[in-house]
């Protein structure tokens, strides 16, 4: 309905307040990771991160027992997909054996740690090469493992007809640990995009048994245990998690779950990490008083979220998009009723059982977000104003640092006088 004096004034506005703060999660769950991530790095304005990687193997060859089997090698093969940090500097990993099983449908978090043998199994030095523009790092890396352990599975491999289904129990697993003074942190895949051999699917990372029989006219063999392998027993999500460890510096040190951490108090900047739990906070507190004035009622048409990267804080590549989903007020992300993740979506997709995941493209060194549909829900009080977190949606450990003296909320808006 139109005013008396028929009248409508649209206007536009960028100086409403928006407010940014780095938060913590309390929970992060890096459980059947598209990544094994081990390294150790530094960043120069969120510290050290360290990652371990624990894994479940299993097996699918048949190894038929003969007196005349005959040890020859055991070796871990792997194959590098993602690297972050310095890799100008060789990188050097322990192998362990697990001493405790991983557990089966267990949502593993970043915190978790399982116990491992104190001497390691094997060793590896690796110098990661650059991939070309595009392509993903394919370095195969083998690790020769320790003779006792090959020559101890070899013989429990010929005890008993269910050595292959057991093998997961009795072989609890390994961990791949860095060195300290690793610069780098590499992410080995697993088989969610498996290499095809011999017309079997093969992961990516394997543990393989070569033995030979001293037999007549028999060929050298082998055994091998794959992570996530294709004809395992049902692949349940506890088979592998990523242990990530940070020690961040200043006032990041103190930050903790159901805090937030100003920009005000972090250089004017705030923070967001893959797969650690560290996050930004954006929130829009006085849209209330915005709607209504002295003079009138405003009519939100249009409203538009612009952020700026800090490209300057440090040289480490920082992600190209990301999502923005809803807080759930203790700096958790928020879900429907449906258990999916309640992502903020663009003009044109209303339902919000519908999962979406925009990616903000950058342009001249700005994110720009559409939260019209957003704005406009928390001014029919329909969603609870608790604010928005930023997701880097990825198996890797990239981070992105934002610039808050340079947040600006675009509002265009309609106003009818009373």
């Amino acid at each position: 309905m139109l005013p008396e004096n028929g009248q409508l004034n649209t206007a536009f506005t960028d100086t409403l307040t928006v407010r940014l703060s780095t938060v913590q999660q309390d929970s992060v769950t890096t459980a059947n990771p598209l990544y094994a991530l081990a390294g150790r790095y530094v960043d120069p304005a969120l510290g050290t991160l360290e990652s371990r990687s624990y894994l479940r193997l299993a097996s699918t060859d048949s190894l038929g027992y003969s007196v005349f089997n005959r040890f020859d090698s055991l070796v871990l093969y792997t194959r590098i997909n993602y690297v972050y940090g310095d890799t100008t500097r060789a990188q050097r990993f322990r192998v362990h054996r697990l001493t405790e099983s991983l557990t089966p449908l267990r949502r593993y978090q970043a915190s978790d740690q399982v116990p491992y043998e104190s001497a390691p199994v094997g060793t590896a030095t690796v110098r990661p090469r650059f991939a070309a523009p595009g392509q993903l790092f394919t370095d195969s890396v083998k690790i020769r493992l320790s003779d006792d352990l090959g020559k101890l599975i070899l013989s429990k491999a010929g005890l008993s007809e269910t050595f292959k289904q057991n093998f997961p129990d009795w072989f609890k697993g390994l961990a791949l640990v860095p060195n300290a003074g690793n610069t780098a942190l590499l992410g080995f895949q697993s088989n969610s995009t498996p290499t095809q051999t011999g017309g079997l699917l093969v992961s990516q990372v394997q543990m393989i048994l070569y033995y030979h029989r001293e037999e007549p006219g028999r060929a050298r063999e082998n055994f091998s245990f794959s992570w996530f392998s294709a004809y395992a027993p049902p692949v349940y999500e506890g088979w592998s998690f990523n242990n990530l460890t940070t020690q961040r510096p200043g006032a990041l040190a103190t930050l903790t779950p159901g805090q937030k951490l100003p920009a005000s108090r972090t250089n004017g900047r705030t923070y967001a990490q893959a797969n650690t739990g560290l996050t930004t906070l954006i929130e829009i507190p006085y849209l209330d008083q915005f709607r209504r004035t002295a003079t009138g009622l405003r009519t939100v048409n249009r409203v538009e979220l612009v952020l700026a990267p800090d490209t300057a804080v440090g040289t480490l590549t920082a992600p190209t998009s990301f999502e923005l989903i809803e807080s759930d007020g203790r700096y958790q992300y928020a879900r429907t009723t449906s258990n999916t993740l309640q992502y903020i979506v663009p003009d044109g997709f209303a339902s919000t059982q519908q999962v979406l995941t925009p990616s903000f493209g950058l342009i001249d060194n700005r994110f720009t977000a559409n939260l019209t549909l957003y704005t406009q829900s928390l001014l029919r009080k329909s969603k609870v104003n608790n604010g928005l977190l930023i997701r880097l949606n990825t198996a890797g450990v990239p981070r992105l640092a934002l610039d808050a003296s340079k947040i600006k909320l675009r509002v265009y808006y309609t106003e009818a006088p009373r």
